[in-house]
């Protein structure tokens, strides 16, 4: 039968003790009993377990059934009593079970005692379970309640008519410390207002089901503003129809105020972004200006300064000595050197100021072309060029061009007093970015000296053994960084350099 029955006997006839307990082994209880005879023991007996039936011989003069149950109601021990009796009338009989008694058998014929049992244990069980049950819901709703009031943001639940019927204790501290909150309208508690929203979310969620997310703010305490995000969910019964709405809400004020920061500061970068475009603009202006003048104004004299030195060679050779005629050359020599440093000058304004097209570009191709002019133009030098096939990049493709001839000019120019001269333009393996690399075997440079590279008029070789004004790199560069990209260089002294370079292949132009 399970667990073991716990029985409480109280007579003191031996013959109905040993009936008592026969009739309950051969139903298949397993017992655990006690038999007392007097109001002492039964006394103390009855106090030291939880009982799961007692049975008393109403007839035992020392005990009786009115007194047990008297006992037990005094004590508060609610278990299951049956009489058992030699005489049963109607009145004993109501008076016992209006008193408590669950039961009332008659000694001549005690096997009713079995069903009885059965039936009060039975009972008992269930109202155990019951009691049990009811417990475990408590707790799980103190449970549910406490982790209700303890959750950072606010838990409201409405009816279909908007009407609060709880909220957690984040919404009575943020909302209503002092006031009353449920049976009031939702707007009424949290937006100050005696009328329903023009577009009331709840309402929405109410009518569609669906989930609604709003963003709102309240002041408190006249000018303390806040600002709040609420998210009204559709509240279902076991039908699926929606009879209230769940809503949370989260005090979103920091992160608005941030908003309206990153707002105010993204006005004032775009009023000085507009500002510095301006005086950008005044100073492409007044460069253009420049170079306007650079180009006219300055090449003149030069022209003429040539042009004079060239009629004393040309007019007057007979009167002039070899030495006066060796100035004369290099007075025109000077002038062609500072006026190809003027056309340097103004290619470099030209390419920072030069609206960019992008489009793919062939780099194998441009090198190709470059070099083979290289060689027509000086066909006696033997030089060992290796090309990469499919260098194709995005970029601008006239600025491109102008970037590869100076490097490969470069490496030409430097390689000119190297025994069995290679230039190589190539790709790096490996790596997030295409890297392009122009390498040469010739006079190389002093790796100390590298930061000035790139720098205008900058020269790690002199003049008298590789001619040149220093602009070429430092046009590269430009142009390298007007495509998003990065160029640097390694190399040592009279063992070569390479030269590399990236571009962001990107559609924007600058």
């Amino acid at each position: 039968m399970g667990k073991t029955l716990r029985v409480l006997i109280a007579a003191n006839s031996a013959e109905i003790t040993h009936q008592i307990i026969t009739r309950l082994k051969r139903a298949g209880f397993s017992l655990n009993f006690t038999c007392v005879k007097d109001r002492q023991d039964f006394k103390y007996v009855i106090r030291r377990e939880r009982w799961d039936v007692i049975i008393v011989d109403h007839d035992l003069s020392d005990i009786g059934g009115f007194y047990a149950l008297e006992l037990m109601q005094r004590l508060r021990i609610d278990r299951p009593i049956i009489f058992l009796s030699d005489s049963i009338n109607e009145a004993i009989l109501l008076d016992a079970l209006i008193k408590g008694a669950t039961g009332f058998i008659s000694k001549k014929d005690i096997s009713p005692l079995i069903s009885a049992v059965w039936n009060e244990t039975r009972y008992a069980q269930a109202l155990n379970d019951q009691l049990l049950l009811e417990n475990e819901m408590k707790l799980n709703e103190r449970f549910l309640q406490e982790v209700f009031n303890t959750v950072q943001e606010g838990i409201c639940v409405l009816d279909n008519h908007l009407n609060i019927l709880k909220v957690n204790s984040w919404i009575r501290k943020t909302f209503s410390a002092d006031k009353m909150i449920n049976g009031k309208k939702c707007y009424q508690i949290f937006r100050n207002s005696e009328s329903c929203c023009s577009e009331c979310d709840c309402s929405q969620t109410l009518k569609s089901g669906q989930i609604y997310r709003e963003d709102f703010s309240v002041v408190h305490d006249s000018e303390n503003v806040r600002w709040y995000d609420m998210v009204s969910y559709p509240l279902k019964n076991s039908d699926g129809k929606v009879i209230g709405v769940i809503q949370s809400i989260r005090d979103i004020t920091r992160r608005k105020l941030a908003e309206q920061e990153t707002f105010k500061l993204n006005q004032e970068l775009e009023q000085r972004v507009a500002v510095r475009t301006a005086q950008l603009a005044v100073a492409n202006k007044e460069l253009e200006s420049f170079s306007y003048s650079v180009s006219h104004d300055l090449r003149a004299p030069l022209v003429r300064i040539d042009g004079f030195s060239q009629l004393l060679i040309d007019n007057f050779s007979d009167k002039i000595d070899d030495e006066a005629r060796h100035y004369l050359q290099r007075i025109r020599s000077s002038v062609l050197q500072m006026s190809q440093l003027i056309d340097d000058l103004l290619l470099l304004s030209r390419v920072t100021r030069s609206v960019m097209k992008r489009t793919e570009v062939d780099l194998s191709s441009l090198a190709k072309q470059i070099t083979d002019s290289l060689q027509e133009s000086d066909p006696q030098r033997q030089v060992q060029f290796a090309i990469k096939d499919g260098v194709k990049v995005n970029g601008d493709l006239g600025l491109l061009r102008l970037a590869l001839e100076n490097l490969i000019n470069n490496a030409w120019k430097f390689t000119q007093k190297t025994n069995q001269a290679k230039i190589e333009i190539g790709l790096l393996n490996g790596g997030p970015d295409q890297v392009v690399f122009i390498r040469d075997n010739g006079a190389g440079f002093d790796k100390q000296h590298s930061n000035k590279l790139f720098s205008p008029f900058q020269r790690l070789h002199s003049e008298k053994d590789f001619p040149g004004n220093g602009i070429g790199l430092a046009t590269v560069q430009r142009i390298i960084h007007r495509h998003g990209g990065k160029i640097w260089a390694e190399g040592q002294l009279n063992q070569g350099a390479t030269f590399y370079f990236t571009l962001h292949n990107n559609e924007k132009t600058s």
